[in-house]
C-alpha cells in the first residue's frame, strides 16, 4: 500500500510544473489550476486609474506571468524604477524606492502606480503564500490573496502560483472595465476561430 501511495504522489507531482509561465485560456480567462486561493482583501477601486505601471519583483516568472495577463501597460522592477527616477532627475525628491516611504515619494513625484508583492505568512504547518497589490500613495493593500502551502499536494504552479494568479485576474476583471472589454474581445475571437 505504501508503494502505491508513493507512486501516486510521484505521478501527481510529475504532472505539475514549477515556475512555468502558463497561458490564459481565452475561453475562461483563467489559468488551469487545481484549487482556488482565498481572498483576504479586495478593495473596491477603479483599477484602470493605475494600469499604466506596475512595480514588480525581479522574479522572471512573476514578471512574465503578469505580462501574460495582459493588463498593465508597463512592468518595472525596483532597479528599473530607480533608473527612471535618475533619468527624470528626481533623485532629490525620491532618494530610494526600497522602502515604503521611498515608494510613496515615487508615487507622488514620479507617477501613479501599484506595487505587486509576493509575501508569505505563518510558521510550521500553517504557512501561506500571498499575492498583494499595494497602493504606494496610501500604503494600503488593495488586494491580498493567499493559499495555504500543503506538502501533501505539493508546492507547485497548479496548487500554489496559478490559483494566486487566478485570484489576481478575478480582481482585475471585477475592478477594470477595460480588462473586461479586452477579455470579451479575446473570447469572441477564440470562438470565431473555432468555427
Amino acid at each position: 500500500m505504501k508503494k502505491v501511495f508513493i507512486f501516486l504522489m510521484m505521478a501527481i507531482s510529475g504532472a505539475c510544473t514549477y515556475f512555468e509561465v502558463a497561458e490564459i485560456d481565452p475561453a475562461t480567462g483563467y489559468i488551469k489550476a487545481n484549487r482556488e486561493a482565498t481572498i483576504i482583501t479586495s478593495k473596491d477601486i477603479e483599477l484602470d486609474e493605475f494600469k499604466s505601471l506596475l512595480l514588480i519583483s525581479d522574479s522572471e516568472f512573476l514578471k512574465e506571468q503578469v505580462q501574460a495577463i495582459d493588463y498593465f501597460d508597463e512592468l518595472m522592477t525596483h532597479a528599473d524604477l530607480e533608473k527612471d527616477i535618475i533619468r527624470n532627475n528626481l533623485q532629490e525628491k525620491v532618494p530610494t524606492v526600497r522602502d515604503q516611504i521611498g515608494l510613496n515619494k515615487a508615487y507622488k513625484n514620479y507617477r501613479k502606480f501599484l506595487s505587486f508583492e509576493y509575501d508569505s505568512r505563518g510558521t510550521g504547518t500553517e504557512k501561506y503564500s500571498q499575492f498583494k497589490l499595494v497602493n504606494p500613495g496610501t500604503l494600503e493593500d488593495i488586494f491580498v490573496a493567499e493559499i495555504k502551502l500543503d506538502a501533501m499536494v505539493g508546492i507547485n504552479d497548479q496548487y500554489t502560483c496559478y490559483p494566486l494568479f487566478n485570484a489576481l485576474i478575478r480582481y482585475i476583471k471585477n475592478h477594470s472595465k477595460s480588462y473586461r472589454d479586452q477579455m470579451a474581445e479575446k473570447k469572441s475571437v477564440a470562438v470565431l476561430g473555432k468555427d
